[in-house]
């Protein structure tokens, strides 16, 4: 028995020690896109890199076969030694069938889907395949088994403080040096010979924000959101009060961390998580013993961004600019010279963009072949001609249009707006074709999906946009989604005016979701998504029923005669622990509403996540044996 205790922690421990090591796996990885995605992304270099994901992937999947295979051995062991199978190892039956039915609808949806040569190790812009799914529910049922007891959520704990620590160590190291990748001796240590030639080429630049290893700053926020809340709650709550400072300056620090990312849904997501653990602490618990643990918190990131405030990172810009640039990041804001685009049309090789009250038609004068600007004619709304004056390098119209400015190359008219970027259009046979983001040639423009919905357009940093776009999508996704790694194969790409305004150019792709829920259901189905948020919403509701009568170990007052609350008492250790992380993977799930699921990221919320779950379990579980054993007495006192 002692035997197969030991063996469970040393499983237990090997989880752990991978999710403090996994997310700063990287290495350069070439690779040549086959299919659709050449097309899509690829077109004039054919070829692809990875310095993040691609790596991270094959050590999920090598790690998770590895961890399936001993947590077998040890379920056989334990049920010969006992007899029986043990209540450890085994699972709730809404949570299996959850995971279950998401799983399937994935697998179906990528064996039946159109591209399902991605299916297996996804597309190579995020490298989340079904492979990486099927990781996440082994790391999760893992967490479940190992992790969801008191001594696996202390253990959880020491692992999450790990992590933190080396985060930390690392985002003072970027902000001081900039990108790990961007030193050359880690460059090359990391890259293959054959590629050595392309590193003159490569240079990570997340334009002064946070990312790490996390290959992008979103998602580095994202992680650092999920950190925090557990750091904070228990450096309130502990009972050691240097371990209690310790924790603080751990989650001052990732605030800092969250702020320089930049990223604005992360921002959110933690301060809710806070806001709503210190009310917990205080309305719920009815003290805030430790209050000094707040003010430690709140120093150690003033100090963070004291001694960081010369580096390189922050270019001169102040503390309190940064932390306003996290709380309010827009994509892009258009100037006053710009000609809106309400609508663009091209119809029979005519352009004609709407404007206001202003109305521009393009086309190619008739009996010409579009070989120079003297072959275009602009007209209004009612024909009549728009003359322009030649200002070098290109012409500005005139007669109320003196936004736009017009040039011509190689049979290919640039029409500039006032935007970002210009847009193309290549002259052939006496008509217009409409140049795309991969520079193919339209002969019609693609037009909005839904209509009224330019209001959300621009809700966090232009997400809004996709989501609005994509809902006819969903449509398509009721039951079984497109399979993963084909989103940007699906969504309405080349929506000029929308791009335009949101964006500032339409000269680039809508590669992924941004956000968690759209990404999922347009996946593997929005029945799919529904088995997702019921796992979350039945974390929610046991947490809820669990913590809501917690009072630190004693049995809440008023009516503590009803066994939900009695029970409280005879727990076991981890409850604070446990309430802790459950605010933390909720400050996750909300900033997944903005970040899509990535392997830099997934694999330690899935961790954590099966560690809650098992522990809500494990108390369900004595909450029932109480309330029996209760009722029992009752009845024998009765006769």
């Amino acid at each position: 028995m002692k035997a197969i205790r030991r063996y469970e922690g040393a499983l237990m421990w090997l989880l752990l020690i991978f999710m403090i090591v996994y997310p700063f796996i990287m290495g350069f990885r070439v690779e040549e896109p086959s299919g659709i995605a050449r097309d899509y992304f690829v077109k004039k270099s054919g070829w692809s890199s990875d310095i993040f994901q691609y790596y991270k992937e094959v050590a999920l999947i090598v790690f998770s076969v590895v961890l399936a295979v001993l947590l077998c051995v040890g379920t056989a062991l334990a049920s010969v030694v006992e007899e029986k199978l043990p209540g450890r190892y085994r699972i709730d039956g809404k949570v299996l069938g959850l995971t279950g039915v998401f799983l399937l609808l994935n697998v179906l949806s990528c064996v039946l889907g159109e591209y399902n040569e991605y299916a297996l190790m996804g597309l190579f812009l995020d490298y989340e395949g079904l492979a990486a799914l099927v990781g996440y529910a082994v790391l999760f049922l893992a967490g479940y088994i190992l992790l969801g007891s008191g001594r696996g959520m202390s253990a959880a704990l020491a692992g999450i403080r790990g992590l933190t620590v080396l985060i930390l160590i690392g985002a003072c190291a970027e902000c001081v040096a900039g990108p790990a990748f961007n030193i050359r001796e880690v460059a090359l240590a990391l890259t293959p010979e054959r590629y050595v030639h392309l590193l003159d080429n490569m240079r990570v630049d997340y334009h002064g924000s946070l990312a790490l290893t996390f290959s992008n700053p979103g998602y580095f926020g994202g992680v650092c959101a999920l950190l925090c809340p557990v750091l904070y709650g228990v450096s309130l709550v502990g009972k050691r009060r240097l371990l209690c400072a310790f924790d603080s300056v751990l989650a001052g620090g990732l605030f800092f961390c969250i702020v320089m990312s930049g990223s604005s849904g992360a921002m959110y997501a933690a301060v809710a998580a806070l806001a709503a653990e210190t009310a917990y602490i205080v309305w719920v618990k009815r003290h805030l013993a430790k209050y000094w643990a707040v003010l430690a918190a709140a120093g150690a990131a003033a100090v963070f961004f004291l001694v960081m405030g010369n580096t390189q990172i922050m270019d001169g810009e102040s503390a309190a600019a940064r932390l306003g640039g996290s709380v309010v990041n827009s994509q892009y804001t258009k100037g006053e010279s710009v000609f809106t685009v309400d609508a663009i049309t091209l119809t029979d090789g005519e352009l004609c963009i709407e404007s206001g009250e202003r109305t521009l038609d393009v086309c190619v004068k008739e009996g010409s072949f579009g070989q120079g600007l003297e072959d275009i004619l602009f007209t209004d709304a009612y024909g009549k001609e728009i003359g322009s004056t030649d200002k070098g390098s290109f012409s500005q119209l005139g007669g109320g249009y003196e936004e736009v400015k017009v040039s011509f190359d190689k049979e290919t008219l640039v029409l500039d707006l006032g935007y970002q970027d210009p847009l193309e259009f290549y002259c052939y046979d006496g008509e217009l074709y409409y140049v795309d983001f991969n520079g193919s040639l339209l002969s019609s423009i693609p037009q909005p999906q839904m209509k009224s919905l330019e209001s959300f357009y621009h809700l966090f940093t232009g997400r809004g946009y996709i989501w609005a776009s994509s809902l006819t999508l969903l449509k398509e996704c009721l039951f079984l989604g497109k399979g993963i790694g084909t989103f940007p194969f699906y969504f309405p790409q080349s929506e000029v005016a929308g791009m335009l305004n949101v964006h500032g150019s339409a000269n680039y792709c809508i590669e992924i979701a941004h956000s968690w829920y759209v990404q999922t259901a347009v996946n593997g189905g929005v029945i799919a998504l529904l088995c997702l948020l019921g796992l979350f919403l039945l974390h929610l509701y046991r947490g809820v029923c669990l913590y809501a009568v917690y009072k630190g170990g004693k049995p809440a007052r008023g009516r503590a005669k009803d066994s939900a609350q009695a029970y409280c008492g005879g727990m076991e250790g981890g409850m604070d622990e446990g309430c802790a992380l459950f605010f933390g993977l909720i400050a996750f799930q909300i900033a997944g509403i903005v970040n899509n699921s990535v392997v830099t990221t997934a694999p330690v919320f899935w961790i954590l996540f099966g560690c809650s779950m098992g522990y809500l379990a494990g108390q369900r579980s004595f909450a029932a044996k109480f309330v029996e054993s209760v009722s029992n007495d009752s009845e024998q006192k009765m006769f």
